[in-house]
């Protein structure tokens, strides 16, 4: 029951018990579908753009259904996806093999639906030179490779949702 105000002469007018405030703000919702091999990082400048520039309140979903690609380009939008203010959704549409699968780990939330494939494998190349330059090139691309898998494969965080569906 609403008590009586007390601060006023007017004993009639009761005052609630709470009193509730209502804020509006503007969530905007963005998908992009993946849906070739991920090609050169030119082709991805609006989805990075909009992963530099989106907010706190904004939800960005990217749809995953690739063979993987372009290793710099895939490491371009991971580290967007990492340092957009964002919250990123990925889903497993189909497949995500190769780059696509460290893509779709890169995601705040991670959807995946029963009938999909995720592949990951070691990294492949190629070289020419001398000997000892080849050498140092194996061990350089080693040491940098393990360090992009474990920031990209880190265990889950609290943070990071994962829901099949």
């Amino acid at each position: 029951m609403p008590r009586r105000n007390a601060e006023t002469d007017d004993d009639d007018k009761p005052v609630p018990l709470y009193r509730q405030y209502e804020t509006q703000g503007t969530v905007r919702q963005i998908s992009f579908y993946l849906s070739e091999e991920i090609g050169a990082a030119i082709h991805y400048t609006d989805l990075l753009y909009t992963l530099r520039t989106a907010s706190s309140t904004d939800i960005v979903y990217l749809h995953l259904n690739t063979p993987g690609g372009n290793f710099d380009a895939g490491l371009q939008i991971i580290n967007n996806i990492t340092a957009s203010q964002a919250h990123v959704v990925t889903i497993l549409e189909a497949r995500a093999y190769s780059m696509g699968a460290l893509i779709f780990l890169a995601g705040d939330e991670l959807v995946v639906h029963d009938t999909c494939q995720l592949m990951f494998h070691n990294y492949s190349s190629a070289l020419i030179g001398k000997g000892n330059e080849q050498q140092a090139q194996v061990a350089a691309s080693g040491k940098w490779f393990e360090k992009v898998m474990r920031h990209v494969c880190r265990p889950s965080s609290p943070t990071r949702n994962w829901t099949a569906s």
